[in-house]
């Protein structure tokens, strides 16, 4: 009898592993991604305000976060900062400025489309970016952001 019901748990486990429950990806949201080995799935509204300000440079392991984005009058990167990061895209260069003209940060890796984001985002460790749902591929861990 025992040997039943773990031969059944098994089986639930392992069907479980072949078709997890994803919710749909939807071609219009911009959705935070990251490299696959990076142990995060999800983010805090605040924490990504933070990396993607230069102010947080290290993941919980310790490692350094690289961070991509797309140009300032792209508008991927305009519905990002308005949606995810509550701010404009003018206020965080002036804070890439700052950081920068002051001598204690440097600015993050500018890219020039949403293709380029994704193969930089799936072969750079330690990488964290943000993208349109249309672009994602299996090649990248998408982050959940907790407010």
């Amino acid at each position: 009898m025992l040997s039943g019901i773990l031969l059944f748990l098994a089986s639930v486990i392992n069907a479980q592993e072949i078709d997890p429950a994803l919710p749909a990806i939807d071609d219009d949201k911009i959705y935070v991604i990251a490299n696959q080995q990076i142990e995060l799935v999800q983010i805090s509204t605040g924490s990504l305000r933070s990396i993607f300000a230069m102010r947080k440079r290290t993941w919980p392991s310790g490692e350094t976060v690289k961070v991509f984005v797309l140009a300032d009058n792209n508008p991927t990167h305009v519905r990002f900062t308005k949606e995810l990061l509550h701010t404009f895209p003018y206020n965080l260069r002036r804070i890439w400025d700052r950081r920068v003209f002051s001598g204690i940060g440097q600015y993050p890796t500018l890219l020039s489309s949403e293709s380029e984001m994704m193969e930089k985002i799936a072969s750079t460790t330690n990488a964290i970016g943000y993208i349109q749902g249309k672009f994602i591929s299996d090649d990248v861990k998408l982050l959940v952001v907790k407010k």
